[in-house]
């Protein structure tokens, strides 16, 4: 019974950690028409620019 009920916690976890990364997927601001070749900029602290 131990062993069932830490799977369905971690099954639950998993849940809310996939609905929290699709929400801070959704606030990254990227642009949908450049060039895919294009090389990204690199700022001093390494951090991509586009």
């Amino acid at each position: 019974m131990a062993g069932f009920l830490t799977f369905l916690a971690l099954i639950v976890a998993a849940v809310f950690l996939f609905k929290s990364l699709n929400k801070q997927i959704k606030r990254v601001d990227f642009p949908e028409s450049g060039d895919p070749d294009a090389p990204a900029e690199r700022t001093p602290e390494g951090r991509t620019t586009s």
